[in-house]
C-alpha cells in the first residue's frame, strides 16, 4: 500500500511541476516584452459639431471681408456685413453685401415708391439685372487682382473656402 501511495505522490508532484513550469514560462514570456509593447495607447474619438463648423466658417468669412475692405480703394466694392433678423424669426443671420448692390437696392426702392405713388402701378426691374451682372463681373475681376497681389488675403480666402467645404461635407454626412 505504501508503494502505490508513493507512485501516486510522484505522479502528482510531476503534474504540479509541469503546471508550475508552464505558468513560469508564460510569465517569463510576458515579462520579456520590450517597453514599446507595454505602451498604452489611448485613442480619443470625437466629432466636430455642425454648429462649430458653421461658426468657424462665419468667422473666416468676416475675417476675409475685413481684410478685403482694408485693401479696396473703390468704396462701391467694399463689403458690409451686418446681423439681421429674418422676417418672422427671432434668429439672427449675418448678411455680407457689397455697397454697389446696397446702392442699387436703395435706388430700386426709391423708384418703386416714386412710381407707385405717382402712377399707381408697380414697376418692373428686368433691365436692372443686366446692370448688376455687369457690375458683379467688374467687382469680381477687381477682387481677383487684389487677391493675386496680396498673399495674406489669399491665405484668408483659402481658409474661408476650407471652412466652407468642411461645413458642406459635414452637412452632407449628417443627412
Amino acid at each position: 500500500m505504501n508503494i502505490s501511495m508513493s507512485k501516486y505522490v510522484r505522479s502528482a508532484v510531476r503534474f504540479l511541476l509541469i503546471i508550475c513550469g508552464a505558468t513560469l514560462a508564460t510569465n517569463a514570456a510576458a515579462n520579456d516584452q520590450t517597453p514599446e509593447d507595454n505602451t498604452e495607447v489611448i485613442e480619443v474619438v470625437g466629432e466636430t459639431s455642425l454648429m462649430y463648423l458653421r461658426n468657424k466658417m462665419k468667422v473666416a468669412e468676416l475675417d476675409f471681408y475685413d481684410s478685403l475692405n482694408e485693401l479696396i480703394d473703390e468704396p462701391k466694392y467694399k463689403v458690409r456685413c451686418r446681423t439681421d433678423n429674418i422676417t418672422g424669426s427671432r434668429l439672427k443671420q449675418t448678411f455680407c453685401v457689397p455697397y454697389y448692390i446696397r446702392n442699387h437696392t436703395a435706388q430700386q426702392s426709391q423708384d418703386f415708391l416714386h412710381e407707385f405713388n405717382r402712377k399707381g402701378y408697380i414697376p418692373t426691374y428686368k433691365g436692372s439685372e443686366f446692370l448688376l451682372r455687369a457690375e458683379y463681373q467688374r467687382a469680381k475681376e477687381y477682387v481677383i487682382k487684389l487677391v493675386e497681389k496680396n498673399p495674406e488675403l489669399l491665405e484668408k480666402l483659402v481658409a474661408l473656402e476650407v471652412a466652407k467645404q468642411e461645413y458642406v461635407n459635414k452637412k452632407k454626412q449628417n443627412k
